[in-house]
Order: structure tokens, then sequence, then C-alpha cells
């Protein structure tokens, strides 16, 4: 896996699951009960591993999909060599296909002031230099 910002801060994880009892069936209950998810694990790698489902915040979809969304902040500068995300299932779910439609590592922080103000400026010359 490739850093498309390398050194940039990630600290959500998303990702949508849907879970059904046979492959293409009907959208089951998805229960994040055995959900896995696994950040830089390895040799030589820091692991990150989120496996409890009071971790994730979940919003249903009309879909049948289920958006998992978990706090990462350990991970934050750390370039990502790898990423698994396992979604079990819980106990009544030997047997069953899940589906993940895409999976997202966001950075949610709000930008420094000092960085803010120069877009700000660079946008201001941009104008001034078209205006001319």
């Amino acid at each position: 896996m490739t850093d498309v910002n390398p050194g940039a801060s990630r600290d959500t994880l998303i990702f949508r699951v849907q879970e059904s009892e046979t492959s293409g069936g009907p959208a089951q209950t998805f229960d994040a009960l055995g959900l896995i998810v696994q950040i830089n694990t390895g040799a030589g790698n820091t692991a990150v591993l989120v496996n409890q489902a009071s971790s994730f915040s979940k919003v249903d979809s009309a879909d049948g999909f289920l958006t998992m969304t978990a706090d990462i902040p350990d991970v934050n500068t750390a370039q990502i060599t790898n990423l698994r995300v396992d979604p079990i299932g819980g106990p009544d779910a030997a047997g069953h296909f899940f589906a993940v439609d895409f999976i997202r590592v966001n950075d949610n922080s709000i930008p420094e002031p000092s960085s803010a103000l120069l877009s700000l400026l660079a946008g201001g010359l941009l104008l001034v230099r078209r205006r001319k």
C-alpha cells in the first residue's frame, strides 16, 4: 500500500460492509462483534488492532450496507504499509458472505493557522494577478 501523502496524519478508518447468508443474497444485520482491523502488522511494524464493536460508530444504509467508522490516532503520521479489515461477524455468521464496498483512511484534522493563512494569501495573489 502506498501513501498518497507521506507524513500526513491519519485519524479515522471508514469502511462499508454487508453480510448475507448466500453469495448475492439478501443483506443480513451485520454483527461487528468479531470484526478485526489490523494496521501495520508484521515484522518491523507497530500493530494497531481494533476488534471491539464499541470502537466503531455505525450507520445503516437503505442498500443493506453498514458504514463503520473508528478513530485510529495511534497511526498518526506513520506510513501505512498494510491494512487488514476482516468482517468476521458475530457467532451466527459461520458460512456467511461479506461484501466490502470501500475502505478509506481519513485525516480529519483542522489545518494549522499558518497553513490556512498561506493558502488564503496564495488565493489572494492569484486574484490580483488575474485582474491585471
